[in-house]
């Protein structure tokens, strides 16, 4: 086994950034004569009825994600830039087959293919193939209606689709898909007594890493060096503590990801920020050798996302949860609102140069944010007054920000957003929200 050292961070809590709430009509000229437009698609690119959108993944020119339709159910949707359709009814009729966990993958026979789990009756939720306009079933892995899948969660891995995934003999372990085979095979068993469950797949220098859980153990750190190397712990077991790792992210050379804070002596379930360092030697229990905490009850750091050469995420002082910063020297805080209580900032991307994301106040609600380097502000209050729009899964599509959140106060129906930041003349924008 593999052995490699955890280093361990100083990350007191710095400079704590001051943040101002700044009218949308004062944007612009803040952002050098640009104009900030906000605007909930509707009738011709969006058709009445369609309801609800998740997954959102941009691939071959669309925005593809799953939506609700009462004819047709959760099924496979895509948008083009002017007009929404949908690609295909994979459970036919008004039943679902909520296709979900969407990778594209690269299949000599089908081009650049999208994957993605679905579920019919007879077969469960099992993998799936969309190619040429056509969707089909790529293997039925587990027969009968239970299925291989719950919920896809899968990467692209030196020219591999892998998954986790259940056979008749197998459950929840790494499998592995090739454009030269017709069925996922097992390629790693975790836990030679139950289930693996790898998931929350990262790649750093050549090497995937992943959450996964083996004999008698809640979760640990896993590594692979290439595909077809057995997978072994990242760093020596905690038994009978767990990591728990998740939101695996890498960055400057290291893995970053929250894990239990018991390893370092805090109580079992408090989330702290770890690091793990390839470079690093030796037989190192952890213990006490990651990351410091900022907070006595434990930072539930998470949304861990990479922006400009910074590290981002939430985190949690013990009294607010606000947005941190790390620059692989010292951590800060950026209090969002600018008020005593929590911002709760979540679901990080990047646009125009610009950290987006979701965070509330007590004057919003829950809204579309943006840090530019120097302060945070309010991009837009889609729905004005404190119910909130909710934004969720922010992607980049053909130069605009597209995100999913509630059309209305009633925060019962779900729409599909764009934002556009560009200059006050461009005649393309879009309308206003209803």
């Amino acid at each position: 086994m593999r052995y490699a050292k955890f280093i361990g961070l100083v990350l007191a809590v710095g400079l704590v950034l001051s943040a101002c709430l700044i009218p949308l009509s004062e944007i612009p000229t803040l952002l050098g004569g640009s104009s900030i437009t906000a605007a909930l698609l509707a009738s011709p690119a969006w058709p009445s009825g369609l309801t609800d959108p998740e997954g959102l993944f941009v691939w071959n020119d669309m925005l593809v994600f799953s939506a609700f339709r009462a004819d047709v159910g959760r099924e496979l949707f895509a948008f083009d830039g002017d007009r929404t359709v949908l690609l295909a009814d994979i459970n036919p009729g008004a039943d679902s087959s909520d296709p979900n966990g969407f990778v594209e993958f690269y299949d000599p026979s089908y081009n650049d293919a999208l994957y993605f789990g679905a579920t019919t009756p007879g077969q469960g939720e099992e993998l799936w193939r969309y190619s040429n306009g056509t969707a089909e079933l790529v293997y039925d892995l587990y027969p009968g209606p239970s299925g291989s899948l719950n919920g896809l969660e899968a990467i692209v891995y030196q020219g591999y689709l892998l998954l986790q995934a259940s056979s008749l003999v197998y459950s929840r372990e790494l499998f592995y898909y090739s454009p030269w085979n017709t069925q996922p095979y097992l390629l790693d068993r975790l836990n030679d007594t139950g289930s693996g469950f790898p998931m929350d797949f990262e790649i750093l220098d050549g090497r995937l890493y992943f959450y996964g859980q083996a004999d008698n153990l809640d979760g640990e750190l896993f590594v692979k060096n290439g595909a077809w190397s057995g997978a072994t712990y990242a760093a020596s077991r905690l038994n009978p503590l767990n990591i728990l790792p998740q939101y695996l992210t890498a960055y400057d050379g290291k893995l970053y990801f929250q894990g239990d804070a018991e390893p370092l002596g805090g109580n079992a379930g408090d989330r702290e920020l770890w690091v793990y360092d390839p470079a690093g030697s030796g037989n190192s229990t952890m213990r006490g050798s990651a990351v410091t905490s900022f907070s006595a009850a434990g930072s539930d750091v998470r949304d861990l996302f990479v922006h400009n050469g910074t590290l981002f995420f939430a985190g949690h002082d013990g009294t607010q949860s606000e947005l941190y910063m790390y620059d692989g020297d010292s951590v800060m805080s950026v209090d969002v609102n600018g008020e005593a209580g929590s911002s709760f900032p979540g679901g990080f991307a990047e646009y125009n140069g610009l950290l987006m994301f979701s965070a509330t106040s007590s004057t919003t609600g829950y809204e579309l944010w943006f840090y530019d380097g120097r302060k945070v502000r309010l991009a837009a209050d889609i729905l004005p007054g404190t119910a909130g729009a909710y934004p969720d899964e922010l992607v980049v599509f053909e130069d605009r920000l597209y995100f999913t959140g509630y059309v209305d106060e009633t925060e019962t129906e779900r729409g599909l957003y764009t934002l556009q930041i560009g200059n006050e003349t461009d005649e393309s924008e879009p309308e206003e929200p209803r």
